[in-house]
């Protein structure tokens, strides 16, 4: 480490003794606390140039500096060199005294009353000055100096001056002002651009604190990056002075103002409404002299069915819902509250029950299916043709009416059912008809239900019923075939 540095590090730590004792808070550690070692590590670097990095403790925040030293190793244990600690915790190693090649350095802090002994270890890259990848092998080192406050109030924003010098040209680039030993970092939001070589860097409001102030070059075309953080500036921040406290007003009483009730608005609804499977149902609203607040929405449950904006010049609206399932549904009419307007709710029931009203007295579609031999328990798809697209279209198996299902029909008018015929659906001769819940259109196609299988046969694994039948059928006939011909045999003999 060169002497001017250890020279401005003492001067430091006189300055923060002074600043201590004139009131700047102090902490003593009374525990040894864990260690960490941080550094502006820097690789690849060229041997024999200046290639200084700064390597240090990190102090915990509000605690004392790192005192004692760091011991550099080689890879294989060999020392390379023992950095004692100034009075920031910190040292100035120079990595540009290595020999050329990869290094693998192990960086040991002694440890002290404070602090824990702890180790790092960093790969460091040193290109010979003659190789033509190393990338600063043809620029200079810059001289970076910092100046600014040592002292300050919590909230203020320290503002320091940064000039950067070299042998040649007028250094360019970027710097940023930090606080190198404290883990809350203090630093500037974003680097500022050097004019002239010089720079003016305002930090953000200064927490309560002592601080280690140090400044980073970013380097140039003409110059290696570089740093100061070997004679640190210290900056000792007091907490901002409480302010006197201010006696409470005792407030004036506020009158008490009685509020004009809101208007109960004015919405009937039908107590029930009726409407067939596949039919959409028809609300009527009324209104009166005082307007319910728009919109009024009808739900079931957190569905929301219809909503109605426009309420005015009107005493009452028909409202169509979508089709609804079969069955009682119970239904909210709500309109929110507005300025002068109370909220108010109502409740509907909509049944769906019945066959939609047919339009006509003959079939004006098709309605097909891959057999029309069915049997209770099985399925099949129904497809029914002439339909208006996006129509509800309801399924029926006739005499005795049973609802199979509904399915909408397509933008061709084409409804497909899978339907499942019903397990107590009586044998023999029926038809299935499929009526349009909108427009009444319908067709309809006949089909055979067989018996269901009697009590106490054998059961038979993956065979349909009508199937079975087939099968007993089948078997009854070749065994009377086989007796008349044996009767037939014994006569003519």
């Amino acid at each position: 480490m060169h002497l001017a540095p250890v020279r401005r590090a003492a001067a430091v730590a006189t300055a923060l003794a002074v600043l201590a004792l004139a009131g700047a808070p102090t902490v003593a550690a009374t525990t040894v606390a864990p260690s960490e070692i941080s550094g502006t590590w820097q690789s690849p670097v060229v041997s024999g140039q200046d290639a200084g990095q700064a390597v240090f403790v990190r102090r915990a925040a509000g605690a004392a500096y790192a005192t004692g030293s760091i011991a550099v190793t080689t890879a294989a244990g060999d020392p390379v060199t023992t950095l004692p600690l100034d009075a920031f915790g910190g040292a100035w190693f120079d990595l540009g005294t290595l020999t050329p090649g990869i290094h693998r350095l192990t960086f040991a802090y002694s440890g002290d009353a404070a602090y824990a002994p702890t180790s790092t270890v960093r790969d460091v890259t040193v290109l010979s000055a003659d190789d033509p990848t190393a990338p600063q092998a043809a620029r200079a080192r810059a001289h970076v100096t910092l100046a600014g406050p040592e002292q300050a109030i919590a909230g203020a924003q320290p503002a320091y001056e940064v000039h950067v010098t070299g042998a040649g040209a007028t250094p360019t680039g970027t710097v940023s002002v930090f606080s190198f030993d404290s883990d809350e970092p203090y630093t500037t939001p974003s680097p500022v651009t050097l004019h002239d070589g010089t720079a003016t860097v305002t930090l953000p409001a200064a927490p309560p604190g002592t601080f280690a102030m140090t400044v980073a070059y970013s380097g140039d075309d003409s110059y290696l990056p570089a740093n100061q953080a070997h004679s640190a500036v210290p900056l000792v921040v007091a907490p901002a002075p409480e302010e006197p406290q201010q006696p409470t007003p005792t407030p004036t009483p506020t009158p008490t103002v009685t509020p004009t009730p809101d208007a109960v608005p004015v919405l009937t609804v039908p107590a029930s409404v009726t409407t067939t499977v596949g039919t959409p149902a028809v609300v009527r609203l009324g209104l009166g002299d005082v307007r319910p607040a728009s919109p009024v929405t009808i739900r079931e449950g957190g569905t929301v069915l219809a909503k109605v904006t426009d309420l005015s010049a009107r005493t009452s609206i028909d409202v169509t819902l979508p089709v609804l399932e079969p069955g009682t549904h119970v239904l909210s009419v709500s309109a929110p509250a507005a300025p002068g307007v109370a909220a108010v709710e109502r409740t509907l029931t909509v049944v769906v029950t019945g066959e939609p009203e047919r339009a006509t007295t003959q079939p004006s579609g098709t309605v097909a299916t891959a057999t029309t031999s069915l049997a209770p328990g099985t399925s099949t798809e129904m497809v029914a043709r002439g339909f208006t697209p996006g129509e509800t279209v309801a399924f029926y198996l006739h005499s005795d009416p049973i609802l199979l299902g509904t399915a909408v029909a397509d933008a061709a008018g084409v409804a497909r059912l899978v339907v499942t015929v019903p397990v107590g659906a009586a044998a023999g001769a029926h038809h299935v008809l499929a009526i349009g819940g909108t427009s009444g259109s319908w067709s309809q196609l006949a089909v055979t239900l067989a018996a269901p299988a009697a009590r106490g046969t054998l059961p038979v694994t993956g065979a349909e019923p009508w199937a079975l039948a087939a099968t007993a059928a089948v078997t009854v006939a070749v065994g009377g075939a086989l007796l008349l011909a044996r009767r037939r045999s014994a006569t003519g003999a």
